[in-house]
């Protein structure tokens, strides 16, 4: 009797288990449409500005979730053939240099971390849900949540990351970090000594 309660309770499984993972893509969905949103408008704003690698980057990051984005597609030198995005001739890629100035260059990095930060809410948000509700791809949002802002300490804590004097990362990160910590500290105590000057 047991065995077959077991076998129909297994079987009832992945039913009960639908809404949650529809409203998990759903969610997720939304915060491609948002990422994706925002990444355009920073890639737009750097390029108008001339900082061509930001531009390029943001635009990269829009394919990442949307990966037909036909603007961040035809931006990035792209051509739809018989359906298919294709690259074009290499000669015929833009360039992305840097022709800014130092006060243009200034306004993209402002809102750059202005962006990122959005973002990482965004992703820290609903990973931190989707972790609550014991699933694993809440921590492919709290990693992606660090990437657009290091310092997110919610994000580290859910990830399992320690923290040693405002660093946050894997015990083995730490431990790195501490080894090349003392080796600065050194070779700073080495560089104040006075060593003698001697003839040759």
């Amino acid at each position: 009797m047991r065995s077959s309660l077991a076998a129909i309770f297994l079987a009832l499984l992945p039913v009960a288990l639908l809404p949650a993972q529809a409203d998990l893509s759903a969610k997720e969905a939304a915060l491609d449409k948002s990422a994706a949103k925002a990444l355009l408008q920073f890639a737009r704003s750097a390029k108008s500005r001339k900082v061509g690698p930001r531009a390029k980057q943001a635009y990269d990051l829009v394919l990442e979730y949307d990966s037909d984005n036909s603007a961040a597609r035809k931006a990035l030198g792209y051509k739809k053939v018989k359906g298919e995005w294709q690259l074009g001739p290499k000669e015929k890629l833009p360039e992305w240099k840097d022709g800014a100035d130092n006060d243009k260059r200034y306004r993209i990095t402002d809102a750059w971390v202005k962006t990122s930060r959005k973002l990482g809410d965004l992703h820290r948000t609903l990973g931190v849900d989707i972790m609550e509700a014991n699933q694993p791809r809440g921590s492919y949002h709290l990693e992606r949540a660090v990437y657009y802002n290091p310092f997110d300490k919610e994000s580290h804590l859910g990830l399992g990351h320690v923290e040693h004097d405002g660093f946050y990362g894997t015990e083995e990160d730490v431990a790195f970090v501490k080894r090349m910590r003392g080796i600065e500290t050194k070779a700073l105590d080495l560089a104040k000594k006075e060593y003698p000057v001697q003839a040759l």
